[in-house]
């Protein structure tokens, strides 16, 4: 499709985007940079014009098997950095920078290992141009580069750190491209939703956001006691001298986690934030610091009904099983096991927890085609309603329908959501066949119930 190039003038320069005639987008700006294992900083621009018409290089990662099965994409292969401190803006058509758009900042998933805010299968145009709001989307840095080690050779959340920072210079400057920083909403799915959650919970993000939306966080492989097993791997990776070539890096991350053994629920996601290590408190003090905060910050919460499912067809000995019918129930049972006890149940804790800390909480539950397909309602199963897939036509996300029936199944999930960035309210009636909505008013609503 043939981009226009348009022009914003800001108080760092003038910033070259482009647009599509359904949106204009600003790609790969800069909102820190960092040295290897550094801690981020601001990034000042220094030249009168800013070119931000093409996307940037994605966060340096090792290939990840499941995005190249979903996405017909081989991460390894295309441009990676060291400084993924980068954000893109998208917007409206013809905004005006007095227009006081509500902003929505998206934080991607995979397993903080692989992924990227410019990788177009979350390219959110159809949000912002039918709920009329600005999308941002942010990249940071991932797996040891971003979720293992500081210079110093100490445990660090590094990856964390950017998202802070790209939340403070959107909290800055998002009103020069139209924006309102008084109406943030942060929205993630998987890792990005853990991530979401623990930035409610860091030191240094009051007033940054107004709103949450956490989408399938693994929060019971996050909660899981992990400092063994990162401190072993930690130790295994220290051996790499710290100036290693960026390939020898990531040669190293998949050898410490394919070899790095555990028995719990973090196995299932080996890099992830450190409670305990600077900006998170302890897990122990979870419960302070949310009765200081959940009053700050109104929440959407929720999980898919069958998560582990889309995990399957990555799995040949488990995906060949499901045609038995013997194997095929007993694979239905494992998928729904875990599916709650890593997302379901601790969703509904963390909901819980929230709403008891005085916090606004809505809680959902997502089960669009729950049984027709062997990853239906699985994990990630909620992006192609939400963003633009017409890339991947033969996603097995799309669950064999057309991406053009998909788009128009995914309004409504877009108006919910776009309703909650405007408003911090949703429709308790939900969206048939796809969504259910409760407002957490009282204990017994998310105890009582098992999905």
């Amino acid at each position: 499709m043939t981009r226009t190039p348009i022009f914003q003038q800001t108080s760092f320069g003038l910033v070259k985007g482009s647009s599509d005639g359904l949106t204009q987008r600003f790609s790969g700006l800069r909102y820190g940079w960092a040295n290897r294992y550094q801690a981020p900083q601001a990034y000042h621009y220094q030249q009168a014009e800013i070119d931000a018409s093409q996307p940037a290089p994605i966060a340096a990662q090792p290939n990840i098997y499941f995005k190249e099965y979903f996405f017909q994409q081989n991460y390894s292969q295309q441009e990676q950095t060291e400084q993924p401190q980068i954000l893109s803006i998208y917007r409206p058509m013809n905004t005006k920078p007095t227009d006081k758009l509500p902003v929505m900042v998206w934080i991607h998933g995979g397993a903080f290992t692989n992924g990227s805010g410019e990788s177009s299968e979350y390219t959110p145009d159809l949000l912002v141009a039918q709920e009329n709001l600005i999308v941002v989307n942010i990249s940071y840095r991932l797996g040891v580069l971003g979720y293992l080690r500081d210079e110093n050779g100490k445990l660090a959340n590094l990856g964390l750190l950017d998202q802070i920072l790209a939340l403070k210079w959107i909290k800055q400057y998002i009103a020069e491209f139209g924006g309102d920083p008084t109406q943030i909403t942060l929205f993630g799915q998987s890792a990005g939703a853990e991530s979401v959650r623990d930035i409610l919970l860091a030191d240094g993000t009051e007033e940054l956001v107004q709103r949450a939306i956490i989408q399938s966080a693994p929060i019971g492989a996050a909660y899981a006691d992990r400092k063994a097993m990162s401190e072993s791997m930690l130790a295994n990776f220290l051996d790499l001298p710290i100036d290693a070539p960026l390939a020898d890096v990531l040669a190293k991350q998949v050898e410490i986690e394919e070899t790095t053994k555990v028995h719990n629920l973090a196995r299932f996601m080996k890099f992830a934030p450190h409670f305990g290590v600077y900006p998170l408190p302890r897990i122990e003090d979870i419960p302070q610091r949310l009765a200081q905060r959940a009053k700050q910050v109104e929440l959407l919460i929720g999980s898919n009904s069958r998560e582990v499912a889309s995990f399957l067809p990555t799995m040949p000995r488990v995906a060949g099983l499901v045609d038995k019918k013997l194997a095929k129930r007993t694979t239905e049972l494992v998928v729904k096991k875990l599916s709650r006890a890593i997302f379901n149940q601790p969703a509904k804790d963390f909901a819980l927890a929230y709403s008891q800390a005085g916090g606004s909480v809505h809680l959902y539950h997502f089960f669009w085609q729950e049984k027709a397909h062997l990853v239906a309602a699985g994990h990630d199963l909620e992006l192609p309603l939400l963003f633009n897939f017409a890339d991947f036509p033969d996603s097995p996300f799309l669950l064999g329908a057309s991406w053009d029936d998909t788009k128009q199944a995914g309004i409504p999930l877009r108006q919910v959501w776009g309703q909650f960035a405007k408003t911090g309210k949703v429709d308790l009636a939900g969206i048939p066949d796809m969504l259910s909505i409760e407002k957490l008013d009282d204990a017994a609503t998310a105890v009582g119930r098992k999905d």
